[in-house]
């Protein structure tokens, strides 16, 4: 089973209900790959997504051993699904994720979401977003993956519930179309470096200065840009949805045509689920759908 407990997450109880709120196409996406659309962490909105708390950042960066830069390093290794653990609708969320009257909501439970999971292989985690005072909170987590559900309070109404995946780049970076040349010589680089430093810089002194780590420091900079340059944008997770959705509701702005749409859709892919309006809908409205 792919769902791994983890030290650093806090699993809801399996009753938890859930919802992911997502635009038609993204619905769409759902039921035609039957799988659920992890993004890429740094690629959310929030630009503080897995990154330390400005403390944390302050106390590590008094160590030389890079430990600070490893969660920007680090977490476009990380792929998220976002969902609401709540009982009910939350309007907010269907003006983030349902504009235009595009927004469509899957409804399901923790335990669920546990079980239409099973058949991915490599481990999956779930756990609920700790919202935290930015400014002023530090912690020493001893993990990485304990970033990728933590937020700053700003976000707090979101009550959110993450599936997680992670995975180390241990392949080599390959850019397309370009050669493999010659393993690179740091020293050799230093020397060069530096004294094209001195001929553009001929009054400076750089005596203090470690060539070769800086050749090192920039090759591993460099490396790091090619991999997120060539790390995919998201993964597809193999999901069985007649496990995963307990039913699918439609936003409250969306017109009487999108109602009818997901459930002839939802009929199409042999999904026997309820397709409802929301209940933040005008009661006619609610009256037309019967």
């Amino acid at each position: 089973m792919p769902f791994q407990p983890h030290p650093n997450f806090k699993t809801p109880d399996d009753a938890a209900v859930l919802w992911r709120y997502m635009d038609f196409t993204r619905f769409i996406d759902l039921l035609e790959t039957k799988s659920l659309w992890l993004c890429r962490l740094d690629l959310l909105d929030d630009p503080r997504e897995g990154l330390y708390t400005d403390l944390e950042l302050e106390r590590l960066s008094k160590y030389s051993d890079g430990r600070a830069r490893a969660a920007e390093r680090d977490r476009s290794l990380g792929f998220v699904s976002c969902w609401r653990r709540c009982a009910s609708e939350s309007m907010a969320m269907w003006d983030l994720y349902g504009a235009g009257g595009r927004g469509v909501a899957v409804k399901t439970t923790v335990g669920s979401l546990k079980s239409a999971i099973a058949g991915f292989e490599p481990p999956l985690y779930i756990g609920r977003v700790r919202y935290v005072p930015w400014k002023k909170y530090d912690e020493d987590t001893g993990n990485v993956l304990a970033l990728y559900v933590r937020k700053t309070q700003a976000y707090g109404h979101e009550r959110e519930v993450r599936l997680v995946f992670w995975s180390a780049s241990t392949e080599p970076i390959l850019v397309p179309g370009a050669d493999v040349g010659e393993p690179i010589n740091p020293e050799r680089a230093a020397r060069e470096v530096m004294n094209d430093l001195a001929e553009f810089f001929p009054r400076a002194d750089f005596s203090a200065v470690d060539g070769k780590q800086l050749v090192i420091d920039a090759c591993v900079r460099h490396l790091h840009r090619e991999r997120v340059r060539h790390t995919r944008c998201g993964i597809h997770v193999g999901a069985d949805l007649r496990t995963l959705i307990g039913e699918v509701v439609v936003g409250p702005k969306a017109q009487r045509w999108m109602l009818t749409l997901a459930d002839a859709l939802v009929e199409r892919y042999g999904l026997k689920v309820n397709v409802i309006p929301s209940e933040l809908s005008t009661n006619q409205e609610r009256l037309n759908s019967r």
